[in-house]
């Protein structure tokens, strides 16, 4: 499992998520990347992963939730 697929594979583990975003620059990159949806990560794989992380991830599913909705203040308004 490469880097990439290690990352998405990750991060559509995580609740709330429902797809990843992934740059490419290279047709290589997006087949590697669309293979990563189909891999999984035990449940060591991924405590490991969490704990390489660290204190980088904020896990605050709250924050996603306010950010998913859209606010007023964001919505574009004509004078």
């Amino acid at each position: 499992m490469s880097a990439a697929q290690l990352a998405i594979a990750w991060v559509l583990r995580q609740p709330g998520v429902s797809s990843v975003v992934a740059g490419a620059t290279r047709p290589e990159q997006v087949t590697e990347n669309a293979a990563a949806s189909g891999r999984t990560l035990d449940d060591a794989a991924l405590k490991r992963v969490d704990e390489v992380l660290g204190d980088l991830v904020d896990r605050d599913h709250g924050k996603t939730a306010q950010m998913m909705a859209v606010k007023p203040s964001w919505t574009r308004t004509t004078p």
